[in-house]
């Protein structure tokens, strides 16, 4: 009655004025007021941080465009042509990391990973992921995720998980 959502029998409430949070939740039931909050700001932050990144990486390849076609003067045309060799160049230098990346895992790295990673279960008394696992992530979510796992279990989890996403942070920004 005091927030005006239901009327008195008899009777009325004035000069009265309070803020509320109201328990009619909807469709955020069954999540806390701060996951939801923290969700919906993740999705905006990461719409931003998309447009920026966009923006960001087309800027300097659109100048140096515009520089090229102000070079050979043949207008917007060529304009669009550099823009997209560029791209085009870009694809193919990152092709070829990927591909010579990849190439040396598989001929040199790949049976010493998987054994380190096996000791490193085996060590730590993880238990053995399921058939198919898309990453180590994926595995750590799992148990994370697991209600029938020990909880000194998941706070190794925690800690290696924080620590790989720590060092592609590192290597994403290029830390030293």
């Amino acid at each position: 009655m005091i927030t005006g959502e239901e009327q008195p029998d008899e009777g009325q409430v004035t000069g009265l004025t309070i803020g509320h949070f109201s328990q009619d939740v909807g469709e955020m039931s069954g999540r806390g007021m701060m996951r939801c909050a923290f969700h919906f700001l993740g999705r905006r932050m990461h719409w931003t941080k998309f447009v920026i990144n966009f923006v960001l990486g087309w800027v300097p390849d659109a100048l140096i465009a515009l520089a090229y076609a102000k070079f050979v003067e043949l207008g917007w045309s060529e304009f669009w042509v550099a823009m997209l060799a560029l791209q085009a160049l870009y694809f193919a230098l990152w092709f070829k990391h990927a591909v010579w990346a990849w190439l040396l895992f598989w001929l040199y790295n790949r049976f010493p990973l998987a054994r380190t990673f096996e000791k490193f279960f085996a060590d730590n008394k993880l238990p053995r992921p399921e058939m198919w696992v898309g990453d180590l992530d994926d595995y750590f979510d799992q148990i994370l995720g697991d209600d029938t796992i020990d909880a000194e279990t998941k706070i190794k989890v925690a800690y290696e998980k924080g620590s790989l996403n720590g060092s592609r942070l590192r290597s994403r920004f290029h830390c030293c």
